[in-house]
Formats: C-alpha cells, sequence, structure tokens
C-alpha cells in the first residue's frame, strides 16, 4: 500500500475530526498538513498548489453535507444564499483557474493573511457578544430587504476569489459578514454560510481541475479521510466545552501561521 495516500488519509481524518469539533471547515487545516507533516515520515511534500487543489475537493464534499444537514433543520435562508452566490460563485471560478499563475511565494503570503484573519476572529470576534437569537426564515422578498445586502453581495466576489484561491471554502471569511454586517441570528449564519460555502466550491472545484492542479486520485482518500473524521468530530462535540475547544483551535492556527511565516524570514 501506498504510504503516502495512507498518511494522506490520516491527515484528512484527523483534520476532519477537528472541523467536526471547531465547526469550521478543513481547508484552513489541511492544507499546512499536507504542506510540512509528510516529509517527517519521508514522504514528499505536497506543493501548495496541489495542497489547495486537494483542500478545494475536500470543501466541496465538506460543504454539500453541511449545507444540507442546515436546510433540514431550517437554519439556511435560501433566497440569502442564492443572492450571496451570484458573485461568490464567479470569484470562486476565477479564484480557482487562476491560483495556479500565481508564484507559490504569494499564495503562501495569502494564505497566511487567512490564517491571521482566522486568528484576531477567534480570539476577538466581530460585533462583540450578543444574546442568542432563535433562527428566522425570510422570502426573497425579505431577504432583499435586508440592510447592507447588496454591500454583501458586492463582498462575496473578493470571499469567492480568495475562497477559490486558497482552496478553503470561504466560510472564514462569510462568517464576519453574515455575523456583523448582516446581523443574522446565530443558526442562520452557520447554515447560510455552509449554503454559499457549498456553491462556491462547485466553482472553486471546476476552475483547479482546469487549472490542472487537483491529483484526484489524493485528493479523493484526503476527502473519504476527512469526511468520515468529520462525523466523528461532530459526535464528540457535544462532549468538549466551547472554551476548550476554541482554545485549541487558536493554539492550531498559531502554530500554522509560525511554521509558514519561518519560510519569509
Amino acid at each position: 500500500m501506498d504510504t503516502g495516500l495512507v498518511l494522506i488519509f490520516i491527515i484528512g481524518f484527523v483534520v476532519g475530526i477537528f472541523s467536526g469539533l471547531l465547526g469550521i471547515g478543513g481547508g484552513i487545516l489541511i492544507i499546512p498538513a499536507l504542506m510540512y507533516l509528510p516529509p517527517l515520515f519521508n514522504v514528499v511534500a505536497l506543493p501548495i498548489k496541489e495542497a489547495t487543489g486537494m483542500a478545494a475537493t475536500q470543501a466541496l464534499a465538506s460543504g454539500f453535507s453541511s449545507s444540507w444537514v442546515h436546510y433540514r433543520k431550517g437554519n439556511l435562508l435560501l433566497g440569502l444564499v442564492l443572492l450571496l452566490a451570484i458573485t461568490a460563485v464567479i470569484g470562486g471560478y476565477l479564484g480557482g483557474l487562476t491560483s495556479g499563475l500565481y508564484p507559490d511565494l504569494w499564495l503562501k503570503l495569502a494564505y497566511l493573511i487567512a490564517l491571521a484573519f482566522v486568528i484576531v476572529l477567534l480570539v476577538w470576534p466581530p460585533g462583540g457578544q450578543r444574546a442568542e437569537e432563535a433562527p428566522i426564515q425570510k422570502t426573497f422578498a425579505e431577504v432583499l430587504q435586508i440592510r447592507h445586502i447588496w454591500i454583501a453581495v458586492g463582498l462575496c466576489l473578493l470571499v469567492g476569489y480568495m475562497a477559490g484561491l486558497l482552496g478553503i471554502g470561504g466560510a472564514i471569511f462569510l462568517v464576519p459578514i453574515m455575523y456583523s454586517l448582516l446581523r443574522l441570528p446565530t443558526l442562520n449564519m452557520i447554515g447560510s454560510s455552509a449554503g454559499v460555502v457549498a456553491l462556491i466550491g462547485i466553482s472553486t472545484f471546476i476552475g483547479k481541475l482546469q487549472g490542472g492542479i487537483i491529483p484526484l486520485t489524493e485528493a479523493l482518500v484526503l476527502t473519504v479521510g476527512a469526511v468520515i473524521g468529520g462525523v466523528l468530530g461532530a459526535r464528540l462535540s457535544s462532549h468538549i466545552p466551547g472554551n476548550i475547544l476554541r482554545m485549541l483551535f487558536i493554539a492550531l492556527m498559531i502554530a500554522s501561521f509560525a511554521r509558514m511565516a519561518l519560510e519569509f524570514l
């Protein structure tokens, strides 16, 4: 059995557990894991371009599975998802298609910025603390009346492009938009974000596939491991205090940031 494929499956499985525990797409963890863990086991490291392609494949599968669950629970605002997807999908395709054109150093710098963004959001949540609100339902006409909705639609072009460029799904950028700008209840924010991520995932995958930077066999093995781990992580999440999970994730993000930042020194 190919040692590299076994290691990729294990990486997907472990990252999937953390994704299920922490409720965030695994791409932000998968990319540094694919780049820096294989050499520790005498396996050739993956270039960042291929790592983003594999992360995009995993994000596509995870996005659809999670958005379907949220849709069934009534947390996903379908009209909002479709509206934001107008620009997000275009951005995702362009980001995925052009990601192979950027030098590796530029992609690493963009990924460092994304990591820093996540760390800031975790340490200092946007909009501050507010009372928990019950999920709401809105028709498409009502969605059009949400304050700042067209600003959010415009921002989603950039969100989609960054997601497509890095193969990370885009939830880390969508959350502050939906929470602080659109002021959605938490469950609607999570569910609708998952829906937009799923649609971005389609365009990102197609763009990266056309760009020739997705090793399909490795991407499939990674995705299977991540999906299995994600189910296990989601089941474990209810048994671990939220503060511990948050601190664990912050520690992982800081470690990933520090390791990649060393390449710029």
